[in-house]
């Protein structure tokens, strides 16, 4: 059985997230990580780094009350996020508790994701999203 390639379908799911309304104005995930410390600062120094994600935000269906390791709550959103950006670029994968903008311009807490990674490459991201 031939090998199947995991790269190409990275790259399918990219363009049809963009194709059905992924890339505007798409998601916009922050992530802080923790500086090391400075003595002239006192304190540590933040490193943030934003990325724009190709990716669509869904209200979770009725009935849907837990997710492996989270519960969902009333307003919760559902995301499927391309492992590739704009430039078709990897993404690197949202973390709890990075923050994300979603188009509906509110910003939501990342609570779980769930990479779907056959092979240990990255085809799409699900996320789910607290505000």
């Amino acid at each position: 059985m031939a090998d199947f390639d995991y790269i190409a379908t990275r790259e399918d799911a990219r363009q049809i997230l963009l194709e059905f309304g992924g890339a505007e104005p798409g998601l916009l995930f922050t992530h802080k990580v923790a500086g090391g410390y400075d003595p002239a600062a006192g304190g540590g120094t933040p490193t943030t780094t934003t990325m724009a994600a190709i990716g669509v935000t869904f209200a979770y269906s009725n009935g849907a009350t837990t997710r492996e390791g989270s519960l969902i709550q009333q307003g919760d959103l559902q995301a499927f996020v391309a492992a590739l950006d704009l430039s078709g670029n990897p993404l690197l994968a949202p973390v709890k508790p990075d923050t994300c903008l979603a188009s509906d311009g509110h910003t939501y807490t990342v609570e779980n994701v769930k990479a779907l990674a056959p092979t240990g490459i990255a085809v799409l991201y699900e996320i789910q999203l607290r505000r």
